[in-house]
């Protein structure tokens, strides 16, 4: 337990936002204060997509430096990338 502790301390999270499938503006404020928050400006921030049929926004994220982003897709996660 204190290890996985320590791990997360280590990095920074972001939780992608995404509008009609593709990462909202405010996603890109997020990956950016992250960045500035990084106490290891070598160590990249994690960007979590949740969703369903969120490959391109995952795509487009993970172009971004210094990023890594995780895609957790499937049908039961469709309400986080609903198109409004």
């Amino acid at each position: 337990m204190r290890c996985a502790h320590k791990v997360l301390m280590s990095q920074t999270v972001v939780i992608a936002e995404l509008s009609a499938g593709l990462p909202a503006p405010v996603t890109m404020e997020l990956i950016n204060f992250a960045k500035s928050l990084r106490g290891d400006r070598t160590a990249p921030v994690r960007v979590f997509v949740l969703g369903d049929g969120i490959e391109r926004a995952v795509s487009l994220l993970a172009d971004i430096p210094d990023t890594d982003v995780v895609g957790i897709s499937g049908a039961p996660l469709a309400a986080y990338s609903r198109s409004e």
